[in-house]
């Protein structure tokens, strides 16, 4: 009898930990995927950077030669028509920590997509003490259920985002709509 409540011990302990480990595998591939479409999204802005870095020049060369011809009116006006397309265009987060600012702007750009209104106030330092994984893990999950919330509603569709860094301690608050019915799984 010992020895059948040794074996089943042991054995439910084995169980358990070949659990444990597909649950870290299966939780580690959706982060390497997350990981990978954030990737994705920071090459996307850097592709954007050096596309208006491009344009930046044709700008300044188009306005040296207005000013060259002596056309200083024409020039004037198109640098308040580059001003005010620039504030009524600009699609840059200015997010100094790099990772969050992609998860959010990837994020943002998925909710906007779905006709959800999407604010956020961060004020965090470029380097946290967080790993860049557990960033992405909380971050990513949080804002996946604010979208899906927020996709099942036909109007009032919000997400608000508020991170703030102080004192040691990371705060982060996230509000959305919802149908007023909370969903639970067994995880």
């Amino acid at each position: 009898m010992a020895f059948l409540s040794l074996f089943v011990i042991a054995y439910t302990r084995y169980i358990l930990k070949i659990e444990k480990k597909n649950i870290f595998i299966e939780a580690t591939e959706k982060e390497y995927k997350n990981m990978a479409d954030y990737m994705g999204e920071i090459e996307n802005l850097y592709n954007d950077l050096r596309s208006q870095r491009h344009d930046y020049i044709n700008h300044v060369e188009t306005i040296k030669g207005l000013i060259y011809n002596n056309d200083i009116a024409k020039a004037g006006s198109y640098v308040g028509d580059l001003i005010s397309t620039e504030v009524n265009e600009s699609k840059r987060l200015s997010i100094s920590n790099s990772l969050v600012n992609s998860i959010i702007s990837y994020k943002k750009r998925i909710a906007e997509e779905k006709n959800i209104g999407f604010k956020y106030d961060v004020k965090i330092p470029s380097k946290l003490s967080i790993e860049d994984i557990d960033m992405t893990i909380v971050l990513s999950n949080a804002l996946d259920n604010a979208i899906e919330a927020c996709d099942r509603l036909e109007d009032k569709r919000y997400i608000d985002v508020y991170m703030n860094y102080g004192m040691g301690k990371l705060k982060i608050k996230i509000s959305n709509a919802f149908n007023g019915e909370l969903v639970e799984d067994e995880k």
